[in-house]
């Protein structure tokens, strides 16, 4: 395995496999449907304004305008959607002749610097066999857990210590800061695509049959398996991280809260805490172009 930049990955590959972005497009449209529907009414929303009785505007008019600050949120949200979804930078695994191409980074933090290298090279010598892996994680209380798909690449050579130090620090790096009108704020998307769950491990999300297909043609098959994330045995600390490094940090909250009966604050303190403990610099050094 080697690590690459993104611009040094060739052009001329046979497969590039990315997230859907009718996908995209049709969460923006569930998004902003009540914003177009408004503005679509817009007459018929003006006379019910008109008819608001003027003792009521105190309370009316703040949450007019929490109405359209969310409307505005989600117009703005739909609208990073969908940018993502179409710039070059949308994909996840590029197969050619020699190997596999994958990239670490989430599409949705394109905004982050290409200081670094984003991809991982694996050959196909490399790997020993994939499967297909539903992975469930722990149950928090009375919210139903959503299952995750992965394909799971075992590795018969190489080194994923490497690869599991970069995604730790990935997970821990400042986004950039950003300005609009004026206004400056950082943005994190907490999806991780890629994961070392174990040594000579290397799971990819599951982006259908297609990439399957493309692997089970070069790669020994495994049968599929279905996994619990987070063992009750374990402290919760434990289990936290291993909902922080696949990205669920909501899962993370959550446990946090129903375990330790505390509030959200403190739940969110908890998970900082450790997710600082797990993080680790990017070892630049190992990295190879």
């Amino acid at each position: 395995m080697r690590f690459l930049h993104l611009d040094h990955v060739p052009a001329a590959v046979e497969r590039t496999f990315r997230h859907s972005r009718f996908g995209a497009l049709l969460f923006s449209a569930v998004l902003t449907a009540p914003l177009a529907f408004a503005v679509w009414h817009a007459e018929r929303v003006l006379e019910l304004v008109r008819s608001i009785p003027w003792y009521a505007w105190p309370l009316a008019g703040p949450l007019g305008l929490l109405v359209l600050a969310l409307g505005a949120l989600c117009a703005f949200a739909s609208r990073e959607l969908v940018h993502a979804a179409f710039l070059p930078t949308n994909w996840l695994v590029k197969t050619s002749r020699d190997g596999l191409f994958v990239q670490l980074r989430s599409w949705q933090n394109h905004h982050f610097a290409l200081d670094l290298p984003t991809v991982a090279f694996i050959a196909w010598d490399e790997i020993a066999s994939v499967r297909r892996v539903c992975e469930t994680p722990p149950a928090t209380g009375r919210r139903t857990p959503p299952t995750r798909r992965w394909l799971e690449l075992e590795l018969s050579r190489g080194d994923t210590t490497p690869l599991a130090e970069w995604l730790a620090a990935e997970a821990r790096r400042e986004p950039p800061e950003r300005k609009r009108f004026g206004v400056r704020w950082r943005t994190r998307y907490h999806h991780v695509p890629v994961l070392v769950p174990q040594p000579g491990v290397v799971r990819v999300e599951w982006l259908g049959r297609g990439l399957w297909k493309a692997l089970a043609e070069r790669v020994r098959v495994e049968e599929p398996r279905a996994v619990r994330l987070g063992d009750a045995a374990l402290p919760l600390e434990a289990r936290v991280a291993e909902c922080v490094a696949r990205g669920d940090e909501l899962t993370a909250i959550a446990l946090a809260r129903t375990e330790r009966h505390v509030s959200l604050v403190e739940a969110r303190s908890l998970v900082e805490r450790v997710r600082g403990d797990a993080s680790s610099p990017i070892p630049e050094s190992r990295a190879r172009d």
